[in-house]
């Protein structure tokens, strides 16, 4: 083998060992607690409606560590619309957060055994979701 390919071979090695290290920590972290009981977070996002039409559109990232929720909800209000997300925690608190800007929102959710949003107004508010 020639002395170039070797260092590509040495070079690549490296950056594996990297990445490796890198990707590691994130994994463990993110697992942390039971991890047979740890569900990935994906971003599911929809639109919710309160009365008189108007709108907003909402995403979470919402991902599941034993039996806790954890994870960022955020998007995007239209009109006079403003966003309610009510959390049930694990010690069995609720709290109702509730949009103070425009256009966009975005609230971080740790500890929750349950998230419900809805879309309100001066007409009222949509059903829980």
């Amino acid at each position: 083998m020639t002395s170039s390919r070797k260092s590509v071979f040495v070079v690549l090695g490296f950056v594996f060992a990297a990445l490796v290290a890198l990707v590691g920590p994130a994994q463990a972290s993110t697992t942390a607690g039971d991890p047979a009981t740890a569900s990935a977070a994906q971003v599911d996002c929809g639109v919710r409606t309160s009365p008189g039409g108007a709108y907003l559109e909402v995403c979470d990232d919402l991902g599941k560590i034993g039996n806790a929720y954890y994870g960022s909800v955020w998007g995007t209000v239209y009109g006079e619309t403003f966003v309610q997300v009510r959390v049930r925690y694990t010690n069995g608190s609720i709290a109702v957060l509730q949009s103070s800007t425009r256009p966009h929102f975005d609230f971080y959710i740790g500890g929750a055994t349950s998230v419900l949003i809805r879309a309100c107004n001066s007409n009222g508010c949509g059903a829980y979701s």
